[in-house]
């Protein structure tokens, strides 16, 4: 399902689209996941009148289709699917002898001037993606390995196996130790909070103040601790829970700029920001300081052996003498999110279906994702980087609310993308040269599927449905007893008048819901592809995508470039 853009349009990129946007946009060759991109609003009419005519000449066919018997029925799809079937195999000769010919039938591939794309089409539980992923690297030996996912996503799916130093980007922490006038300042690279970058580029300077008393941090400090900086260790007594997002709040209670924490001895600094964990950990937070909002002082992780000489300093400090720490607030595009937000999140997800989806197909211990960790790995044997393109969760969420709301423009956005309904119809059957065939690769990668895999996806299916279907008889419902109560609906036919507000509200929400989850991350995605492209200044990529979104990437390649 497709809508329509066109490059005249004065509309401003959203925070989705944060990536580099090319300025120059020629006619498109393909169809693109939003529609065609074209430079001209003639040209935009021209595909909407032809759409329009698409769509009428369907809805006349469709009464004769359904009014032929099994026999001509059947023989019909038997021609249509005899005639996709040779599509495929002419495509597959006119292939041969290029590169597309020479990688998995899963691949697209679009050069444009001397830049080339190579999108592998995934299936994000299909044993057969990681393969496709493997070969397409070594084969091509690209210059850079970009994969659908962001920062947050893909830490949370990470095996075990940390990553490289050199990977991670420390926030530096100035030491100043006054009782040593002649010694240099002392910078420490520590591990900072995911929230520190609320107060990003705010240079925070202070006292550093340590109570043996209170060595974890668990309980207020007391008046010292007034605009000045606690320095703490890390856990606490056995048993208790003592997160960092805990202590920063007690810290704050007591005024305190900022807190310090010693890492335990003999544990390198931690790969991740510290603060990412799992909703239960956030509730417990909240019970624990009823604030649902984010930790309001940043927080820094220090090596043992360094913080423990800064505990020591503070401890000998003379009354008129004092250790003071100083550090600058570092950006931070990590996504961040207060306990409010990520209840509502969670619950928008189950309610939708995906958390279901996705709960069941964990709970059989199917692989989610190893495509992307063959990619990373791949990428690390040949010595080229690996980097994330996709939209983080917070994006994603603010994206599919904008494209919920019945303003006008949705509404007719709506009414275009269901035009244009035959037409993508018809590509999904036929697809264009160059194009990838997504039936054809989402085929392959289900004949790769285990039984077991094939048995969580039923179940998995069968319960998300269950749950979507139950919330859009619940949201109209209560409209329908309001039409019964009012005399607008007789009683009659309340159950007619609640099924077609059902089917009216599904009619919206589908292609909103594609826009917003599929249509707007193809957008987003290629513009990632050409930020990296051009900031490691490569000739060669390989992209890494789920199968839905590597035709609106390579569409958009194509007119815009790369």
């Amino acid at each position: 399902m497709q809508s329509y853009q066109a490059s005249g349009s004065t509309e401003n990129p959203s925070a989705l689209e944060e990536a580099l946007l090319p300025q120059e946009v020629a006619k498109s060759s393909g169809d693109d996941a939003r529609g065609p991109v074209v430079e001209s609003w003639t040209a935009w009419i021209g595909y909407l009148i032809l759409d329009a005519c698409a769509f009428a000449l369907f809805w006349y066919l469709l009464p004769i289709v359904f009014a032929l018997n099994n026999v001509q029925y059947y023989s019909g799809l038997g021609v249509v699917a005899l005639f996709a079937v040779m599509w495929r195999i002419y495509l597959a000769k006119v292939a041969q002898g290029t590169l597309k010919g020479q990688l998995p039938y899963t691949c697209g591939v679009v050069t444009v001037g001397d830049r080339e794309l190579i999108l592998v089409g995934t299936v994000h539980i299909s044993p057969r993606s990681g393969d496709d992923v493997h070969a397409v690297v070594e084969k091509t030996n690209p210059g850079i390995v970009l994969i659908e996912l962001d920062e947050e996503r893909l830490e949370r799916l990470r095996p075990s196996k940390p990553k490289q130093q050199e990977e991670i980007e420390w926030q530096p922490l100035q030491i100043v130790d006054r009782n040593r006038m002649d010694s240099e300042p002392k910078t420490i690279p520590t591990q900072r909070a995911v929230w520190n970058a609320e107060h990003q580029h705010s240079k925070i300077a202070g006292k550093v103040v340590f109570n043996a008393e209170n060595e974890f941090g668990l309980a207020v400090p007391g008046a010292d601790a007034q605009d000045n900086i606690c320095l703490v260790r890390r856990g606490g007594p056995s048993g208790v829970f003592t997160p960092f997002a805990l202590k920063a709040h007690v810290a704050s209670r007591a005024g305190a700029k900022a807190l310090l924490v010693i890492n335990h001895s003999g544990q390198p600094l931690p790969n991740c920001r510290l603060g990412c964990g799992a909703l239960s950990d956030e509730l417990k937070v909240f019970w624990h300081t009823w604030n649902c909002g984010l930790p309001p002082i940043p927080v820094l992780l220090m090596p043992h052996e360094e913080g423990e000489q800064l505990r020591e300093a503070v401890a000998t400090a003379a009354s008129t003498a004092s250790v003071q720490a100083e550090f600058e607030v570092l950006p931070d595009t990590y996504p961040r999110r207060s306990l409010r937000r990520s209840v509502c999140q969670a619950c928008a997800l189950m309610l939708s279906g995906i958390g279901i989806l996705y709960g069941v197909v964990q709970m059989f211990k199917v692989k989610v994702g190893d495509e992307f960790f063959a990619a990373e790995t791949a990428a690390t044997n040949i010595g080229v980087p690996c980097a994330c393109i996709d939209v983080n969760l917070n994006q994603l969420w603010s994206r599919i609310l904008a494209v919920l709301i019945p303003t006008p423009r949705n509404v007719v956005d709506a009414v275009l993308t269901w035009l244009a309904l035959p037409r993508c119809a018809f590509r999904f059957l036929f697809p264009a040269p160059g194009n990838l065939d997504a039936l054809g690769s989402v085929a392959l990668h289900a004949v790769s599927f285990p039984c077991r895999t094939w048995i969580a996806f039923v179940i998995a299916g069968f319960c998300a449905s269950t749950v979507s279907t139950f919330v859009l008889q619940a949201c109209t419902t209560e409209v329908t007893e309001a039409a019964v109560d009012t005399g607008a609906v007789t009683q009659s036919n309340e159950a007619y008048a609640q099924i077609w507000l059902t089917n009216i509200l599904m009619l919206y929400a589908a292609p909103r819901l594609y826009d917003g989850i599929l249509a707007s991350r193809d957008e987003a995605m290629y513009c990632g592809i050409v930020e990296k492209a051009h900031a490691h200044n490569v000739q060669r990529i390989v992209a890494v995508t789920g199968a839905g979104h590597t035709n609106g990437i390579l569409q958009r390649a194509k007119a815009r470039g790369l």
